[in-house]
């Protein structure tokens, strides 16, 4: 008799160890990716931050053609707006519906170069939100907490603010070295219109340095080099505290007479709102804002191009952030900005920038 045994088949499955195991591989592979993949995006935004200026830089280049060089800022494009017009309220001719390409402040260097084709808004508040938010970094995320001051056009801010886009922190900032007249003419600065010294051009400050007597916010004059020269760079203004808190705001008035929304002192200006070390008390939020890119900044240079500045280099070298020829006083600087420009001097009398 023949007897005929049929095999038994069984599925075999993972062990309660065996999947262990490969859950922890799993786990293993995410927490060695999500850094990685973490770090490709933020090199992403940075590139795109860096298009973004370099669109700037042409937009300032254009305006410089049409404008016997000068680029725009307070004393060029922003000029002919701190003429008070006598309407009430003192309306400067930049409040409310005017056009794309009207400065949102005096600083505002943005919307005369680029107004038209960014399609912005003609209503100050909307095009402001504009510029902060679609113009602005992909790095700058942070929204505003409170409108500053107030104008003859407030309402519109405060509209924008709580029920349209809001307003992103501010990106680009502009070193006001290159933009004010030196403060060597005191008083006696020239006019914006003839015979009315009411409205002499804007004089700058001696903190860490004085620029030349001759100098005017003109490319033919920034400096020897214009690829060493910055036109503007990552950074955030205004951090402050109010009763215990930090808060994110900025200035409304369109005339605001230093710096506004568009403009800084410079990382070497060691009491700086957008990069200085200790000047909130509780926070180095301002410097963490300003210094977005793993620790390093977008640079635009007057040349056009972008390029990345570090900690380092910021703090140390004023260079880049004041035109050739100004004189360093070390008054308020950087303790490595004074060291450097100390090897710079060398013998000569005086440390000038180079």
């Amino acid at each position: 008799m023949n007897c005929q045994y049929k095999a038994q088949t069984r599925s075999r499955a993972f062990t309660l160890i065996e999947l262990l195991v490969v859950i922890s591989i799993i786990a293993l592979l995410i927490g060695i990716l999500l850094p990685a993949l973490g770090s490709a995006r933020a090199t992403a935004r940075k590139l795109t931050c860096a298009s973004t200026l370099r669109s700037a830089g042409q937009g300032m280049q254009l305006y410089a053609l049409d404008n016997k060089e000068y680029f725009p800022g307070p004393n060029s494009s922003g000029a002919a707006y701190r003429i008070n017009r006598g309407v009430a309220g003192g309306f400067y001719g930049m409040a409310n519906e005017t056009s794309s390409t009207t400065p949102t402040t005096i600083w505002d260097w943005i919307s005369p170069t680029l107004g038209d084709s960014l399609g912005l808004s003609v209503n100050r508040a909307t095009r402001t939100s504009q510029i902060f938010s679609d113009f602005g970094c992909q790095e700058a995320r942070l929204t505003i907490d409170t409108l500053f001051g107030g104008w003859i056009d407030t309402a519109d801010f405060q509209t924008e603010l709580t029920e349209g886009r809001s307003f992103n922190q501010i990106s680009y900032l502009t070193p006001g070295s290159f933009h004010y007249y030196s403060s060597e003419w005191g008083q006696n600065a020239p006019s914006i219109v003839r015979n009315q010294p009411n409205t002499r051009y804007l004089t700058g400050f001696e903190n860490p340095a004085t620029t030349p007597k001759s100098f005017r916010p003109q490319l033919t004059r920034v400096g020897t080099q214009a690829s060493n020269k910055i036109f503007a760079a990552d950074g955030t203004r205004y951090v402050a505290e109010e009763r215990g808190s930090l808060i994110l705001d900025f200035d409304l008035n369109p005339v605001a007479a230093t710096y506004s929304s568009f403009g800084t002192s410079g990382p070497t200006f060691d009491e700086s709102r957008a990069y200085g070390r200790d000047t909130i008390e509780s926070s180095d939020l301002n410097v963490d804002l300003s210094i977005r890119h793993a620790e390093t900044i977008n640079a635009l240079y007057f040349d056009g191009h972008v390029s990345g500045l570090t900690k380092t280099e910021m703090y140390s070298d004023p260079n880049p952030w004041f035109p050739t020829g100004s004189i360093f006083t070390e008054d308020r600087a950087t303790p490595e900005s004074v060291s450097f420009m100390e090897r710079q001097q060398g013998n000569r009398r005086e440390a000038k920038i180079n």
